[in-house]
C-alpha cells in the first residue's frame, strides 16, 4: 500500500543550515532600517525646504527695481566680475537661471559671485542649491562660507548678515512671483546664440547659459515693472 501524503510530509526533516535566529540581533537590524529610513525622510523633507526657500529667495531677487539693471550691468561687462554692479548682476542672473530651469548655470554665476567679493547671499543660495540636490558636504561648505561671510564682510561690498537675509529674504511670507515664461524664451536665445562662435563654428560652452545682453534685461524689467 502506497503512503499517504500526510505520511510523506512526516518523514520530511528540514537539515539544520546555521545557527538559531538570534531575536536580539533581528530586533536591533529592524531598527537600523528603520533609523536609514527616518534619516531619508529628513533628507527629503530638507531638501524640498531648501528648494522652496531658494526659490523664494530668486523671486524676491528678481522682484527687486534693480534687478534689470544689474544684469543688464553685468551685460556691459564681460569676464569674471569685479565690482559690486557685475557681482549683483551674477547673482541676479543666477537666480534667473534657477527660475527658467538652468540650475548647472545658476550654480555657476552664484559661484562666480561668491567668489568675486564673498557675497553673503550668492554663498547661501549655493547652500540652498546643493541642499536641495542632496549634495550635503557641498550644502555644508557654501553654508560655512556664507557664514564667515556673515562675520567677515567686505567693507567695500555692504552685505546684510545672515540672519538678516534669512529674515528678509525667505522667511517673511507673500512676496511677488515674478513670471518666468517670457524669460524662458530669451534664457532659449542666448543658448542657441552661445552654441556658436562669431564664424558659425561651434562654440565650447560647457553647458553653461553664456552671459546676458541687454535684451534679456530688456524683458526682465518688463516682467518686473509696473502691473
Amino acid at each position: 500500500m502506497s503512503p499517504t501524503i500526510d505520511e510523506l510530509l512526516a518523514d520530511i526533516r528540514l537539515p539544520a543550515t546555521g545557527p538559531a535566529p538570534d531575536a536580539a540581533a533581528g530586533l536591533r537590524r529592524l531598527s537600523a532600517a528603520a533609523a536609514r529610513r527616518r534619516d531619508a525622510g529628513h533628507d527629503l523633507d530638507r531638501a524640498r525646504q531648501a528648494g522652496h526657500t531658494l526659490t523664494r529667495i530668486c523671486h524676491r531677487i528678481l522682484a527687486d527695481p534693480q534687478a534689470a539693471g544689474a544684469v543688464a550691468a553685468l551685460a556691459r561687462h564681460p569676464g569674471t566680475p569685479q565690482d559690486n554692479d557685475d557681482v549683483e548682476g551674477a547673482l541676479t542672473y543666477g537666480c534667473l537661471l534657477h527660475l527658467t530651469g538652468h540650475p548647472e548655470s545658476a550654480q555657476f554665476w552664484w559661484q562666480l559671485a561668491a567668489g568675486a567679493t564673498c557675497h553673503i547671499t550668492a554663498a547661501y543660495c549655493l547652500h540652498l542649491h546643493h541642499l536641495q540636490r542632496g549634495e550635503l558636504r557641498e550644502a555644508e561648505l557654501w553654508n560655512g562660507q556664507a557664514a564667515r561671510f556673515a562675520a567677515e564682510p567686505d567693507d567695500m561690498v555692504p552685505l546684510p548678515y545672515l540672519s538678516d537675509l534669512l529674515a528678509t529674504l525667505a522667511a517673511r511670507p507673500g512676496g511677488r512671483e515674478v513670471p518666468t515664461e517670457a524669460l524662458e524664451d530669451e534664457v532659449t536665445r542666448l543658448e542657441e546664440t552661445g552654441l556658436k562662435t562669431e564664424d558659425g563654428g561651434p562654440a565650447e560652452t560647457c553647458g553653461i547659459v553664456p552671459l546676458p545682453d541687454q535684451q534679456l534685461a530688456d524683458r526682465l524689467l518688463a516682467c518686473t515693472g509696473p502691473s
